[in-house]
C-alpha cells in the first residue's frame, strides 16, 4: 500500500497539483501586482519661458514643465517672471468616466495598460506697464469722509460720490430724495493728509 508524501512535522503534504481555485487566485494576485494607475500630468508653458509656476499655491518649478497631479477637482496655476504681470487661473481637472466606482477598480488595480491623463495649459505673458501712478490723496479723503459720514445705509443724496470724474447726463443727477440733516450733521473731526 502507498503512502501519502510526509511533509514537515509529520503531517501529510499537499499535492503538488493546484486546484483551479488556488490558481485562479494566484494569477488574479499576478495581475495585481502589476496592474499600472493612471499617467496624470500637467504640462505648463509659458512664452516667455522661464517664469516660476505655482500649482495650488506651491512651487513646481520654471516653464516649460511637466509635472503629475493625483486628484481632480477645481484647481489653480499661477505664473511669475520678474518684468512681467502675474497671471493666475483656476480651472477645472474633470474624471474621465472611467475614474468613477466601480470603474476606477477594474482601471485602477485590474488594468495592466496604463492610461493617460494629460492637460496643457499655455500662458502668454504680459510685461509690466512701468511705474504705479500715485493716487489723488485729497480726492480718496473726500470721498471716505462722505462714506464714513453716512452711516451703514450708505450715502444718502450723494450720487456725484459714485459718479465722480463720469460724464452723467444731466437729467440722471437730479436727487429728490429726502435728507434728514439730524442723521447726516457734518462732523467736525479734521483728518489730516
Amino acid at each position: 500500500m502507498a503512502r501519502a508524501p510526509v511533509g514537515l512535522a509529520g503531517r501529510p503534504r499537499a499535492d503538488a497539483r493546484m486546484s483551479p481555485y488556488l490558481r485562479l487566485l494566484s494569477t488574479a494576485c499576478l495581475v495585481g501586482l502589476t496592474a499600472c494607475q493612471a499617467d496624470r500630468k500637467i504640462r505648463v508653458i509659458s512664452r516667455p519661458s522661464g517664469a516660476t509656476v505655482y500649482f495650488d499655491d506651491v512651487e513646481v518649478g520654471e516653464t516649460p514643465i511637466e509635472f503629475p497631479y493625483r486628484y481632480y477637482g477645481v484647481r489653480r496655476v499661477t505664473l511669475e517672471k520678474e518684468g512681467f504681470r502675474r497671471e493666475s487661473t483656476v480651472f477645472e481637472l474633470k474624471a474621465p468616466w472611467y475614474s468613477y466606482f466601480p470603474f476606477d477598480v477594474f482601471s485602477e488595480l485590474i488594468n495592466p495598460i496604463p492610461y493617460k491623463d494629460h492637460y496643457e495649459l499655455t500662458f502668454v505673458l504680459a510685461r509690466e506697464s512701468g511705474d504705479v501712478a500715485e493716487p489723488d490723496l485729497d480726492a480718496l479723503l473726500r470721498r471716505a469722509d462722505r462714506l464714513r459720514r453716512a452711516g451703514p445705509l450708505g450715502p444718502a443724496g450723494t450720487r456725484e460720490s459714485a459718479t465722480e470724474g463720469l460724464t452723467v447726463d444731466p437729467v440722471s443727477t437730479t436727487d429728490s430724495a429726502p435728507t434728514d440733516d439730524a442723521t447726516h450733521a457734518p462732523d467736525t473731526t479734521e483728518v489730516e493728509p
